[in-house]
């Protein structure tokens, strides 16, 4: 019981840290060498952070509309002001691509097994653009 309370003081310790704030996209070498201490990276698992090419700098932005509009026509509620537009703002050399609810789901079922897709087929639409990010990040 005193490890479990040990490590309960760790991650206390993480998630309060002040982290240093970038708005530019990181190379993994930058983010291993700013962050390996403070998250008590294993060596090994550095070495291989170290080892990857930078990440594309692209932004996978869903956008639910039932009318089918863009996300830029909504610019001036506070929702996309603070969220979308921020994050614009903030990576102005990055790329954004837009998707719907549809190209989500023919994404999901074009690349997961067909007994895969048919148990997250019914799921909210969260875990669906949890799953549906991650394998952009993942194939492309």
């Amino acid at each position: 019981e005193v490890r479990e309370e040990e490590d309960h003081d760790e991650f206390r310790e993480l998630r309060t840290a002040k982290l240093p704030y970038r708005t530019a996209c990181w190379a993994p070498d930058e983010v291993v060498d700013e962050f390996q201490d403070s998250l008590n990276i294993l060596d090994d698992y550095a070495a291989h952070l170290k080892s990857l090419p930078p990440m594309t700098k692209k932004i996978h932005v869903i956008w639910v509309d039932k009318s089918g509009s863009d996300i830029w026509n909504y610019a001036d509620t506070p929702m996309v002001q603070h969220g979308v537009m921020n994050l614009k703002k903030m990576n102005p050399d990055w790329e954004f691509e837009q998707y719907n609810l549809t190209e989500i789901e023919d994404y999901l079922q074009e690349h997961l097994a067909k007994s895969d897709w048919e148990m997250m087929k019914p799921s909210p639409l969260i875990p669906k653009t949890d799953l549906f990010r991650l394998l952009k990040m993942y194939h492309e």
